[in-house]
């Protein structure tokens, strides 16, 4: 999973600002050019980090960047991710539709939640968001 993450482009290192140690990681996936969506997920923090800011502020960073690009961010959370599903909801994601699907080889049930663009964020014209992705090595 982790390695086609990455040779996707749209993998992500979370580092904390005060320190610059790694904390985790997160990714953009399944880039529809026609429908100008994406799909945010496989974030993965040190437990210390969990139920703070860090996965709030994560999010709100990769949203302001996405919606650059497309109309609508996509969140895949599985069924029993009680944690991320209440994460969904603090950052005013809104529950679309369950869909039991394949993820890494494993077929699993995963709730569908989206964000919309803001009407007051302007888009910028036609572009592939993988083309923006900040890659760190």
């Amino acid at each position: 999973m982790f390695e086609r993450l990455l040779v996707s482009g749209g993998g992500l290192v979370v580092r904390e600002r005060a320190t610059g140690a790694v904390i985790g990681s997160s990714s953009f996936y399944e880039y529809n050019e026609a429908a100008r969506d994406i799909v945010v997920g496989y974030t993965f923090l040190a437990r210390r980090c969990w139920g703070g800011l860090f996965n709030r502020e994560l999010k709100a960073l990769m949203l302001e960047h996405a919606f650059k690009f497309v109309d609508r961010v996509w969140f895949h959370v599985a069924v029993t991710n009680f944690r991320s599903q209440r994460a969904m909801e603090n950052v005013g994601a809104t529950l679309s539709h369950h869909v039991v699907r394949e993820s890494g080889g494993v077929t699993a049930e995963f709730i569908h939640y989206y964000i919309d663009r803001p009407s007051t964020m302007k888009p910028k014209p036609a572009e592939r968001a993988e083309s923006s992705v900040v890659k760190q090595r």
